[in-house]
C-alpha cells in the first residue's frame, strides 16, 4: 500500500488525536481543508475535548472546531424532530421500523454519531408493507419530485427503496428501505432476517423504532462503502465503522467477534466485511483477533484483484494533498463507480440503465 499517502495527517490524526498539539500551521490548513471536504471537523473537537487537549490547541483551531461541532449538533435536532414526525405519520402503521445509518446511531446513542452531519433518514420496512408505509406519509405531506416513469421504476422494480420523499416544510429527505442492498445484485442479504433481529429502543426521545443488530449494523455499513457506493469521501465512513466495532466488542457480554463471521456467511456479505476489516487496520490501526483475520481471508478476492482494490481504495479513501492533483486518484475513483454499478446490476440491465440516463442527459432532462 502507498505509504505516502498512509501519513496524511488526517490518518495521523486519526490514530493518535494528541498529535493536534503538535501539528503545524501547514498542517492544521491542510487538517481544515480536508476534514471539511470530508464532514469531520465535528468530529476532531470531539476527540480533542475527549483526550483533554482541547485548550491546548491553537484558539483559532479550536473555534474552527467548535463550529463545526456545532452544525453537527444543530442537524441531531432536525434528524430527532424528522424522526418524531415520522412515528406520527407511521401511528396506524404496525409493522417494524427499523432506523439505518445516522439516525440509528443518534438515537442508540452511539459513537458513531459524534460530531456527525446527518442530512436524511433512513428507515428500512418489510417489503410486504412498504406501500402502506409509503401511503401513510404521504397523506401526512410528504412528496417525491422523481415524476419520470423510468425513474418510477428504476426504484420501485430494480432498487431496494421507495423513491426519496420529503416534506416541502422541512426538507429533510426520508428514504424507505426494504432491503440494504439492490434485488438485482450479485450479493444478497436477506432483508427478513435484518428486520427479525432488529432490536427496539426502550428509552428517549425515539423510543418505538429499531435499530439492526449490532452485527447487521457494521455488515450494512460494509456493505453501503465497499459494495452499493460511491467510495469518494468514504473514509468517513470507514472511521464509523471502527467505532462501531471498538464500541460492540466493549459491551457487556459481547460476543461481536464470535458472531461477526457467521453472520456475514448468513447473509452473504463476507466479502464487504472483508474490504471493511482490511482497510480499517491498514488505515485506522483497527485491533482484530487473530482469529478473525484468519478466517476473513475466507472471503478474499484473488490476488490480482485485492491489488487493484488495494491501489484503489487507498488512493480514493485517503484526501489529495492540497497541491496535487492526484490524476490516478481520480481514475481509481471512477473505477469503483463503475464497479458499483457492476456490482448492482448483471451487464445487459446495466447497459440499458446507462443508455436510458445517457441519452436523458443528451435531451437536458433531469436524472
Amino acid at each position: 500500500m502507498n505509504k505516502k499517502l498512509l501519513q496524511h495527517v488526517i490518518l495521523r490524526v486519526l490514530k493518535d488525536p494528541k498529535l493536534m498539539t503538535r501539528l503545524s500551521i501547514s498542517e492544521w490548513n491542510l487538517l481544515f481543508i480536508k476534514g471539511k471536504d470530508l464532514t469531520m471537523l465535528g468530529r476532531f473537537y470531539i476527540m480533542a475535548k475527549d483526550h483533554k487537549i482541547l485548550n491546548d490547541l491553537p484558539s483559532k483551531a479550536q473555534d474552527l472546531l467548535f463550529s463545526a461541532y456545532n452544525v453537527s449538533s444543530n442537524g441531531y435536532v432536525r434528524i430527532n424532530w424528522e424522526m418524531n414526525r415520522i412515528k406520527r405519520a407511521l401511528h396506524e402503521y404496525q409493522g417494524k421500523v427499523v432506523l439505518l445509518k445516522g439516525g440509528a446511531y443518534i438515537s442508540a446513542g452511539l459513537k458513531a454519531a459524534q460530531g456527525r452531519q446527518c442530512s436524511d433518514v433512513d428507515i428500512l420496512v418489510s417489503k410486504s408493507e412498504i406501500d402502506l408505509a409509503e401511503e401513510c406519509f404521504l397523506s401526512e405531506g410528504w412528496i417525491s419530485d422523481l415524476d419520470n416513469r423510468y425513474d418510477q421504476y428504476y426504484y420501485r422494480q430494480l432498487m431496494h427503496e421507495l423513491p426519496p420523499l420529503y416534506h416541502p416544510d422541512r426538507n429533510i429527505i426520508v428514504d424507505i428501505h426494504h432491503s440494504i442492498l439492490p434485488p438485482t445484485g450479485r450479493l444478497k442479504p436477506n432483508p427478513e432476517k435484518l428486520l427479525s433481529s432488529a432490536v427496539k429502543i426502550t428509552n428517549g426521545e425515539n423510543s418505538g423504532f429499531y435499530v439492526l443488530s449490532n452485527e447487521d449494523m457494521l455488515l450494512h455499513s460494509a456493505a453501503h462503502i465497499f459494495h452499493d457506493g460511491e467510495m469518494t469521501g468514504g473514509l468517513r465512513n470507514l472511521l464509523e465503522q471502527r467505532d462501531l466495532i471498538e464500541e460492540f466488542e466493549k459491551e457487556k457480554n459481547s460476543h461481536f467477534w464470535d458472531n461477526i463471521i457467521p453472520r456475514a456467511k448468513e447473509m452473504d456479505l463476507g466479502r464487504p466485511l472483508f474490504y471493511c476489516l482490511r482497510y480499517n487496520k491498514a488505515l485506522l490501526d483497527l485491533k482484530i483477533p487473530k482469529s478473525v483475520q484468519k478466517e476473513i481471508k475466507n472471503f478474499a478476492p484473488n490476488s490480482f484483484i485485492l491489488a487493484l482494490m488495494d491501489f484503489a481504495v487507498i488512493q480514493v479513501l485517503v484526501p489529495t494533498q492540497i497541491d496535487q492533483k492526484r490524476f490516478l486518484g481520480r481514475i481509481a475513483a471512477q473505477a469503483l463507480y463503475l464497479r458499483s454499478h457492476f456490482l448492482r446490476m448483471p451487464f445487459l440491465m446495466l447497459l440499458g440503465h446507462l443508455s436510458k440516463k445517457f441519452v436523458r442527459r443528451l435531451k437536458g432532462e433531469k436524472h
